[in-house]
């Protein structure tokens, strides 16, 4: 059985390890299934470190450490990228990553779109409250993984978090449920070493989407 390995690409760069994509492999079930939990992983990690950031009972370092890792978590690292057009062989110039928030008042649902750097941004330097609580449920679910080029493949995720803004003395003063999408990107390789050909899938988090929100 072909072992899924997490090595960071650049690190096996710096070593002379030959990496190149796969482009004719389908996933196997077990693959798919190996993908799918390490996947639930790495938005439980977004998850916690996001409520470590948000939380101002954190020590500023903390709140810091944490920002630092979940950048990491996201394809470009929350900054514009660049990609090759399957096609072509030509660099494309890509955004970077965004996250959509909601809030519901009187009634009335709103939605904002940001870059995840602004929104991370916002997160730490939040005033409108005197502490913010950001939970997740464990509800993860991952639809299908599929394929979207040479040893590229896509997939949408959906989260759940539960919001609560403190205004000090008044305790929570506004707190909802959202559930988000998240486009999910994952990149196959094959590293030749010593010991034959091992299978790198190197997993990403992209865009954040809205899908439903509850006023609590």
């Amino acid at each position: 059985m072909r072992n899924i390995i997490i090595t960071l690409l650049f690190i096996m760069s710096s070593m002379g390890i030959s990496v190149y994509a796969q482009d004719v492999h389908e996933l196997s079930i077990e693959e798919k299934n190996q993908l799918k939990a390490r996947i639930v992983d790495k938005l439980d990690d977004f998850q916690f470190f996001l409520g470590e950031m948000a939380d101002k009972k954190n020590s500023q370092q903390v709140r810091t450490s944490a920002h630092k890792s979940n950048i990491l978590l996201f394809i470009g690292k929350c900054e514009p990228y660049t990609v090759t057009n399957i096609s072509t062989g030509a660099l494309e110039n890509k955004e970077a990553v965004k996250m959509e928030t909601s809030s519901i008042s009187n009634g009335y649902e709103r939605r904002k779109s940001q870059t995840m750097k602004q929104y991370f941004t916002n997160i730490l330097n939040n005033r409108a409250y005197s502490n913010i609580k950001i939970e997740q449920s464990k509800a993860v679910r991952v639809d299908n993984i599929r394929k979207v080029g040479e040893g590229k493949y896509e997939a949408i995720a959906h989260i759940h978090q539960y919001f609560a803004g403190y205004g000090g003395e008044m305790g929570v003063i506004y707190s909802d449920h959202t559930e988000k999408a998240v486009k999910i990107i994952i990149d196959r390789y094959e590293v030749s070493t010593s010991l034959g050909v091992d299978i790198i899938y190197e997993i990403k988090l992209g865009d954040m989407k809205v899908s439903l929100t509850e006023r609590l």
